[in-house]
């Protein structure tokens, strides 16, 4: 299995290999790179969108590339992570909103497991989807674990028997579930959800970006500079690489909402009897919704 040390020197190398004109998604790339090494869970989340163009296809907010067109096709994985952006997009223009996909390691490429929760976000008019992807140090039987605990919630609820099929299987879940309760009860970690609904989250990744311009700056702009070990230390100078976290714990198990009702405006659950009159649910900006009980039959 790959270490994290042949991973680091693994990007970098790859990195260095690109365009110069290619350096905003580069940056990216490293601050993604950032935030998933922060293996303290809610500390770790590594924020990013996708926008949509006229097809329906998922795009990249920094240079308008299709997401399809990033990946590389040379290889097995590349492939598979293509044919599951497409699976996602084909769900999408079905009228589907929440989806998780959950990639295991790959020999020689990936040392973690990776969970990416993605949802529907609409604003001032412009449809985007949110992501948010957690690593964690997972073996075989824990991925299978997981991955079968959370398709019982989905609505394709495939059967999963190895680790390959999980990696194929993006899951489909209902768009009136509570994604951050569901995110929450996956990782164990009670701060999540203050994190999320806070937009800290957001910030971090935007903080990251700074820090990822100027390691490129730093290391991949110098040509002359070797990929060794040293490279570890200076990229950790930039809080790569740190610690892994441990198996995600799944707290008394995930069960669909049934004492709740979907609110119509932003399909989230609303629960029964508690006296409710505004829907008390945030997008993944921070705004609540605001729907209120006597304009529940006119949202749309």
């Amino acid at each position: 299995m790959i270490t994290q040390e042949q991973e680091c020197i693994q990007f970098i190398a790859n990195w260095r290999k690109a365009s110069p004109q290619n350096r905003p998604q580069i940056v990216q790339e490293i601050a993604s790179w950032h935030r998933e090494s922060n293996r303290q869970i809610a500390k770790g989340i590594d924020f990013y969108w996708y926008e949509v163009d006229e097809e329906g296809d998922f795009v990249s907010p920094t240079n308008g590339e299709k997401i399809t067109a990033s990946i590389n096709q040379e290889c097995g994985l590349g492939q598979i992570e293509t044919g599951v952006v497409k699976e996602l997009q084909r769900q999408k223009k079905l009228g589907e909103e929440l989806f998780i996909w959950i990639s295991p390691p790959y020999p020689n490429t990936y040392v973690d497991l990776k969970l990416t929760i993605t949802n529907r976000v609409v604003d001032k008019g412009r449809e985007c989807f949110a992501n948010r992807a957690i690593l964690f140090d997972c073996d075989e039987t824990q991925s299978l674990q997981l991955a079968r605990k959370v398709a019982e919630i989905s609505k394709n609820r495939p059967l999963l028997s190895s680790l390959e099929e999980i990696r194929r299987t993006p899951l489909v879940l209902d768009r009136s579930l509570d994604w951050i309760e569901v995110l929450t009860k996956i990782t164990g970690d009670s701060k999540l959800g203050e994190i999320i609904n806070s937009g800290e989250d957001q910030q971090a990744k935007t903080e990251a970006v700074k820090q990822a311009s100027q390691f490129y700056d730093d290391l991949l702009g110098e040509p002359t500079i070797e990929l060794k070990v040293e490279n570890i230390n200076f990229a950790r100078d930039y809080g790569l690489g740190d610690s892994l976290s441990s198996c995600p714990v799944i707290m008394g198990g995930l069960t669909a909402p049934e004492n709740s009702f979907s609110c119509p405006k932003c399909h989230r659950p609303i629960p029964y009897g508690r006296g409710m009159t505004v829907c008390p649910n945030k997008d993944s900006f921070g705004n609540r919704c605001g729907a209120k009980k006597e304009d529940y039959g006119n949202c749309n």
